[in-house]
């Protein structure tokens, strides 16, 4: 209250009051004195009681649904986070299978390189081997040219010279 009553005021309000009191326990009797408000009242209570029994548990249920939203949340961030990774992971193996790519084509360049080397260093021995190959023959045939002559000639021949001979296809 803001300003004090006078007394009258006050005494008129506790009248008022005990008045009110007064019919709430006369009603409080009619009420325990009648067995279907008597009935009504339990069932009331009962309800209250059983309502109170479901409260608590959908109090639970709803703590429960929170704890397994806040691990599922927590399960999303871990998921993003390891796909953020993966994402990471996948561009350097992009990136390192390019590069590999790129050494392996430059080492196959290098082992063609290596046969065409090898194809004209053995065109080159052939080439050397046919020349001194044809010097031989050239020797071997003027060689034989000069048993030969010496063979009509009536000379005695040793059996070099026949081998020379039958080599260079004279005989």
């Amino acid at each position: 209250m803001t300003k004090p009553l006078g007394k009258d005021k006050e005494n008129e309000i506790i009248k008022q009051i005990s008045v009110l009191a007064k019919q709430i326990e006369e009603r409080e009797k009619i009420y325990e004195q009648n067995d279907e408000v008597k009935n009504l009242v339990q069932q009331l209570r009962d309800a209250k009681a059983e309502a109170e029994v479901y409260h608590h548990q959908v109090s639970e249920y709803a703590e429960k649904a929170q704890a397994a939203h806040d691990k599922m949340i927590g399960f999303y961030e871990q998921a993003d986070r390891l796909r953020k990774e993966a994402d990471a992971a996948q561009a350097k193996f992009v990136e390192c299978k390019q590069a590999a790519d790129e050494e392996h084509k430059k080492h196959i360049e290098q082992i063609k390189s290596v046969h065409e080397m090898d194809r004209d260093a053995s065109s080159f021995r052939n080439k050397k081997n046919s020349v001194r190959k044809k010097k031989s023959d050239n020797e071997g045939k003027k060689e034989a040219k000069e048993i030969f002559e010496r063979f009509k000639a009536g000379d005695k021949l040793s059996t070099e010279d026949l081998m020379a001979l039958q080599k260079s296809g004279y005989l």
